[in-house]
């Protein structure tokens, strides 16, 4: 069961939840959402792109990765920019406005770090905690 922990931008958020409702995710009191996909239990926040480069994603990206936990972007329909500097620094993957790829980055079958135009990013390698 993966717990998805949602980082959406104000004019993004009830997309999000119908993207996330298409996947089977189903939302919790407490705003986080849980997807049945394997074995693995894990948290995944998800980080709707592009996104303001401030303080407050740098501590809840920061924050996930310091627990342990992806960072996932997925980039908003007919929107372009950069990657936020914190997503490039811990973020696991980042894909189109696609239920299908966000299922694959979420539930693990694939690693996929795509640009707003969908077009494959290059040469990306995210910092790692050390224990």
């Amino acid at each position: 069961m993966k717990t998805l922990t949602l980082h959406p931008t104000p004019d993004h958020g009830q997309a999000l939840a119908d993207l996330l409702t298409r996947l089977g995710a189903t939302a919790q009191a407490n705003g986080d959402w849980l997807l049945n996909c394997g074995s693995t239990s894990e948290t995944v926040l998800i980080v709707v792109l592009p996104a303001r480069n401030d303080a407050a994603l740098t501590t809840a990206v920061g924050a996930a990765a310091a627990q342990g936990q992806r960072v996932i972007g997925v980039w908003a329909p007919g929107l372009s920019g950069d990657l936020p500097q914190s997503l490039a620094d811990y973020g696991g993957a980042a894909v189109g406005w696609s239920a299908a790829a966000l299922h694959g980055v979420i539930c693990g079958e694939a690693s996929v770090w795509e640009d707003a135009g969908g077009g494959e990013r290059a040469g990306q390698f995210p910092k790692r905690n050390v224990c």
